[in-house]
């Protein structure tokens, strides 16, 4: 090596410096940013962005490899994926399996990882004080991982009960049926999961060869974001990836395009498990990615996905032919993109998919002829340039893993910035991608339960049929409209001054019989905009499954005869929603602050005075019905958790009374349930942000208006007693079983929360080493806390294409028992670590203005006006003594042998689980004994 004499190298690191601090001026941010950027290269060739943000209480990296499914040599699909897998299961220097993983648990951290088409993209957060060692750590993945070979072979079996678990998901279906259209010759054609066919054979070797040809330093992005200075974040990266390998491997190969000249137009029909209608207009367009700064896809998109007044969104919808219609420009590859339109059919309009497909063509004329206006693209990039302008912190995990893969699709300058900009008009070049909308070159997708099919998906076994399709049929049902282009948006923010003085926590500005206003004035986040709720309290409460329907549908009904209305001021940065809860109903406000009165006022007289339609209410009913139907197609684990819910707590139902329930409502029972239940109603409300009394006086004015305000007594949801040992079976579509073991607490004290609490985090990961990665017993595999209403609880999820409910639950009772012995012999070290790591996770500091509200939201809607249950759960961590857990922590073991409830799905398997069988969850409900 050539030695620098050491005042030149002197000079050199001045220089560098230099070219260091340039780089970081040129780095566009946002003027609400209060974090410091540097952009660098190693001299590996990897590229750095740190970020220096002294008030984070949490570290992240992320690494993305720009290499990923696309690259799966033929033969071996999903070896990308697996590759994922297989780099967090030790390395040369750090060799334990599930070392990297416990590391980050204790220390109130999490990781995770993907792998796209282009890119793969680890990433993990962690205590500040502990990055360096996560970091070196992380490091090593991409320096000397170990490839184990017992582990390569136990880990085939992860990545096959994914590709399991994915099975029976229509997103996942349509997406690999989807890939029968493709070229052959590009690689998105290919299967990318995974399987046990797919990595058979001695996969070790093309492991290795996979990461020896891909895995290169100049092929990487590193962000690194933290409260350590420049200087610091600049010296880790330097000596902890330096050490990356920068291969010979040469840049991504140019992919084809995506389909073959002969191949459109076609039609696409495969068969769905939900019952669904969907149709879908595929157009493949040129790469979008030199365009970043102008955004033709985009702007094309929001006028074709546009839903107010002259829309064909408002058409199709008055029609009753749909339930939903969305447009998007996105993203395959740097070669090729696709503008989608998207719709969900009614019953109705199934039987129209000809005259919709036709709409869908006269409203792209429409655009193409009469929507290249100047004044339309300065309207969407104003909004675009308040939401930058105005950019809310995210964690620091979040932003970057965000920010990794983009590092290779934007310089430097413009990686924060990218996906805002719309800096310059250009009606040629969307002209162009406008002509690309034609039919001629468009896939047509119609996916439900009733189509034709020929021929059946290799991999997850999709009945379809592909025919080409004359493109004149596609506009022969083409009849004279009144669709209309979207006039000026009457919901921009005109005013975006900001309050000065800011409050510590919410105060009661009104309170009177039957009224409750709380507000927060909070500029702290810089950003001009409020969230406020209200809780409408009905009379009796939503007690039945009855109630919660009628509940339900009415608040579908409100949003329906909204959503002309509504729809520009959410594309100008404010929305509002309105759902039914546990008492009667629920409306949230959020965005720009300026105009929320005016939109507040029409949400409540629309809410007040809603004309019932039948032929509405009828699309709502199928729509609900559908949905509630349609869980039982869901995933077997999130059923089984769910129905710890619908179990035990008062005014949670299962999926199926609910839709039982459905059948049941009429115009006449609607509004007998109206005048029964909002007749005289109860309100509570909070607002928050760029808010002052005034803001408060006017709201609850509002709310007087147009609501019949009463101090009527509000019921308060219960929580059943779990006493016995209590089995539930559920009904799921997938093969795999699943179970959701819950433990419950005694009390809803915060000592018991605090208890409860540090048994998730403590047993999180080593349940997870054991279940999935020793014994490979499922890809789903979960230990954490569960908290119904206040009453705390820990829940053990698995899903599992290899093993019975039975032995799930031997399995996971045999780990707690054994555990005790591990809980007693701990460090008492190691202990304060796992009480520090979940103190970080608890009292993480609000990164935005919605964080905050939400956590204000939580405690107002559970009664706790002090708005410091975290402060007080933190303080009883704080005094848990080790001796005093590990005599707790008997009572979980004694618990989950004799007091506990267990939700499962038998899937393909014979033996459940031993305990007392509830098949009646209302009979039960009736006789529970009520946890106090």
């Amino acid at each position: 090596m050539t030695r620098m004499h050491p005042r030149i190298r002197g000079l050199f690191s001045i220089l560098i410096l230099l070219l260091t601090a340039c780089s970081t001026a040129q780095i566009r941010t946002s003027p609400n940013d209060d974090r410091a950027y540097e952009y660098f290269d190693l001299d590996n060739g990897m590229k750095v962005l740190l970020v220096s943000d002294p008030g984070a209480d949490k570290s992240a990296a992320s690494l993305a490899v720009f290499r990923g499914s696309f690259d799966d040599p033929k033969g071996r699909g999903g070896l990308a994926h697996f590759l994922e897998h297989m780099l967090f299961l030790g390395t040369e220097k750090y060799p334990e399996t599930d070392g990297y993983q416990s590391f980050i648990s204790t220390h109130g951290g999490t990781h995770n990882a993907y792998t796209a088409g282009d890119h793969t993209n680890y990433f993990f957060d962690i205590q500040p004080d502990f990055f360096a060692g996560a970091l070196d750590q992380f490091a090593q993945f991409f320096i000397a991982p170990l490839f184990d070979a017992q582990y390569v072979e136990r880990e085939k079996n992860a990545v096959n009960s994914e590709y399991q678990l994915y099975l029976k998901e229509d997103g996942w279906r349509g997406f690999h049926v989807a890939k029968q259209t493709m070229n052959p010759a590009h690689p998105g054609a290919e299967f990318t999961v995974g399987s046990l066919d797919t990595l058979g054979g001695d996969v070790r070797a093309d492991l290795l060869q996979f990461y020896e040809t891909h895995y290169s330093a100049d092929q990487m992005a590193l962000v690194m974001v933290a409260r350590d200075d420049l200087d610091t974040l600049r010296t880790w990266a330097t000596q902890m990836f330096s050490a990356v390998v920068r291969r010979a491997v040469s840049p991504p190969t140019a992919l084809p395009a995506l389909y073959e000249p002969s191949a459109l137009p076609s039609q696409l029909s495969w068969k769905t498990i939900k019952e669904s209608r969907q149709l879908t207009l595929n157009f493949p367009v040129p790469g979008l990615d030199a365009y970043y700064e102008t955004k033709p896809g985009d702007y094309i998109a929001n006028l074709l996905g546009h839903e107010g007044e002259g829309s064909l969104h408002a058409l199709l919808k008055d029609r009753g032919w749909i339930e939903s219609l969305g447009a998007s420009a996105g993203r395959f590859d740097a070669n090729n993109a696709l503008v989608v339109v998207e719709l969900q059919l009614t019953e109705l309009g199934s039987a129209h998919q000809k005259e919709i497909t036709a709409l869908v063509f006269e409203n792209i004329a429409l655009v193409r002829a009469r929507g290249l206006e100047q004044w339309r693209y300065q309207e969407q990039a104003r909004v675009a340039e308040l939401a930058f302008q105005f950019q809310e912190k995210q964690s620091a995990m979040r932003t970057a893993y965000a920010l990794a893969p983009n590092l290779r699709l934007y310089p430097a300058r413009d990686v924060l910035v990218a996906p805002y900009l719309m800096e310059g008009f250009d009606a040629a070049l969307i002209g162009t991608y406008a002509d690309a909308l034609n039919p001629d070159n468009v896939l047509v997708e119609v996916a439900n339960q009733t189509v034709d099919t020929d021929r059946v998906e290799p991999y997850f076994e999709v009945p379809y049929k592909l025919e080409r399709i004359d493109s004149r049929s596609l506009t022969a049902a083409a009849t004279a409209t009144a669709l209309a282009l979207p006039p000026p948006n009457p919901f921009l923010p005109e005013s975006l001054a900001m309050v000065e003085a800011s409050d510590d926590q919410p105060k009661r500005v009104v309170d009177v019989p039957g009224l409750e206003v709380w507000l927060a004035r909070d500029p702290s986040f810089g950003t001009p905009r409020a969230n406020g709720f209200v809780a409408i309290s009905v009379t009796d409460g939503l007690r039945s499954p009855s109630d919660l329907v009628h509940a339900t549908l009415y608040a579908r009904l409100v949003e329906d005869q909204l959503n002309t209305y509504a729809y520009p001021a959410t594309l100008a940065g404010l929305s509002y929603a309105l759902n039914a809860n546990a008492n009667g109903f629920r409306i949230s406000i959020s965005g720009f602050d300026d105009k929320q009165g005016e939109l507040l006022d029409r949400v409540l007289l629309a809410f007040a005075q809603l004309k019932i339609s039948e032929p509405r209410l009828a699309l709502y009913q199928d729509e609900l019905r559908r949905e509630l139907q349609n869980f039982t197609a869901e995933r077997p684990f999130q059923q089984a958790y769910a129905g710890v819910s619908h179990l035990l707590v008062s005014d949670s139902w299962p999926p199926k009374l609910l839709s039982e329930a459905v059948s049941t409502v009429t115009t006449a029972s609607l509004a007998q349930w109206r005048a029964a239940h909002l007749s005289r109603v109860r309100a509570t409300a909070l607002l928050h942000g760029n808010v002052d009394e005034a803001d408060g006086d006017r709201f609850a004015s509002a709310l007087r208006e147009h609501l019949r305000i009463a101090a009527i007594a509000i019921p308060q949801p219960s929580v059943a007693r779990v006493d016995a040992m209590l089995t539930m079976p559920i009904e799921a579509v997938s093969e795999d079983a699943a179970m959701a073991l819950y433990i419950q607490g005694r009390t809803e004290d915060y000592a018991e929360r605090a208890r409860f609490g540090l048994a998730g985090h403590i047993l999180g990961a080593p349940y997870f080493n054991e279940l999935r990665t020793e014994r490979q017993l499922g890809y789903v595999v979960s230990a954490a806390p569960a908290v119904l209403r206040r009453t705390p609880g820990l829940a053990f999820l698995v899903q599992s294409p290899v093993a019975d409910t039975g032995t799930l639950v031997d399995t996971t009772i045999d780990f707690l028992t054994r555990y005790r012995a591990t809980l007693a012999a701990m460090p008492a070290a190691e202990f304060d670590a796992h009480k520090q790591g979940l103190l970080t996770k608890l009292l993480e500091k609000d990164k935005n203005l919605a964080a905050r509200s939400g956590r204000y939201w939580s405690d107002l809607d559970l009664g706790f006006t002090d708005f410091d249950s975290r402060e007080r759960i933190a303080n009883e961590i704080r005094a848990i003594d080790q001796a005093a857990f590990t005599t707790f922590f008997d009572v979980l073991v004694a618990r989950s042998r004799s007091e506990r409830l267990v939700v499962f799905s038998a899937g393909r398997f014979e033996v459940a689980p031993d305990g007392d069988r509830i098949d009646d969850v209302p009979t039960f409900k009736l006789n529970a004994h009520i946890q106090e």
